[in-house]
């Protein structure tokens, strides 16, 4: 289940504040989290905005509470990374991805409109993060993108 918005790349952070609600959702409604937190890209507008949702997987099919959705991750190939360390190394890490991809002629699922790159599904999974590891040195992330 994840909240969706638009913000500025520069504030990428301000999006993962909603985490403590979804957290509280679904302690109040008897669900527990699945698997790790998630940053799921949706859309990178060329004016610097980025439409994204922020996720925590559960197994729950219908959501009430404001601004909450419940979604599937899609299935099928991935292209993945794991990033050790502080989450300013992400832009970098998925950078070296997607270098690594196009040299080794991989696609992904993404479409180009009107100045906009819509991605089917480009992920960050936090597979340890600052509730579990204090020191950003010893953060991990999963970078999952899904190729064609």
């Amino acid at each position: 289940m994840g909240i969706i918005s638009t913000v500025p790349m520069t504030h990428l952070s301000d999006a993962a504040s909603g985490f403590g609600q979804i957290y509280s959702w679904l302690g109040m409604n008897g669900f527990e989290p699945s698997g790790p937190a998630l940053f799921r890209y949706r859309e990178f507008h060329k004016n610097g905005l980025v439409t994204l949702e922020i996720g925590v997987p559960a197994d729950v099919q219908d959501v009430k509470g404001p601004g909450l959705l419940a979604d599937t991750i899609p299935g099928g190939r991935y292209l993945s990374l794991l990033h050790p360390g502080d989450y300013s190394g992400l832009q970098s890490a998925t950078h070296f991805l997607l270098k690594w991809a196009d040299e080794h002629r991989l696609k992904f699922q993404v479409t180009e409109e009107n100045d906009v790159s819509l991605w089917k599904s480009r992920l960050e999974w936090y597979l340890i993060g600052p509730k579990q590891e204090p020191d950003p040195a010893e953060r991990r992330t999963k970078i999952s993108i899904l190729l064609v």
